[in-house]
């Protein structure tokens, strides 16, 4: 199908669209009581969410996955470190290489965090009608089987 003006103009309100919904979402993430005694960043709460997904990994993959430079990622992970969430061990493989894993209470108030999150959209879906949840649905599941289709998993 060729490109055209109208396909160009709705593909750009769809990004918009969806970058808008993602920092809502995301914006709630710190919105949620806290369970430390300071305020986790944006960048701190994607980094325990990264690690709850991933596992252990480097400092260097969360850089890169941060995409910060590594002296802030540094930063970001002494804080961590310090607030009990994360903990850093070498690498079995590697002694030269320091990864970055959740402690449990890091698990735990990430887990927390993301439940509230989840009960908050679950309200939020509930008013709408079944028809449109259905609609909401379908659309993003075809969304992404054409992302899947076109870039893999």
């Amino acid at each position: 199908m060729p490109l055209t003006e109208e396909i160009a103009r709705q593909t750009e309100y769809l990004l918009d669209l969806l970058a808008k919904s993602h920092k809502i979402i995301e914006g709630q993430l710190l919105k949620l009581p806290q369970t430390v005694d300071s305020k986790l960043t944006l960048g701190q709460m994607r980094i325990l969410h990264y690690l709850m997904e991933h596992g252990s990994c480097s400092m260097h993959a969360l850089a890169a996955h941060s995409r910060v430079v590594m002296s802030t990622m540094t930063d970001m992970a002494n804080r961590l470190v310090r607030l009990g969430l994360v903990q850093r061990r070498q690498d079995s493989k590697d002694r030269r290489l320091v990864l970055l894993e959740l402690t449990p209470r890091g698990r735990t108030q990430f887990e927390a965090k993301a439940k509230h999150v989840r009960e908050r959209i679950v309200k939020t879906l509930a008013a709408l009608s079944q028809v449109k949840r259905r609609e909401l649905i379908q659309a993003i599941r075809t969304i992404e089987e054409i992302l899947v289709k076109t870039y893999g998993k």
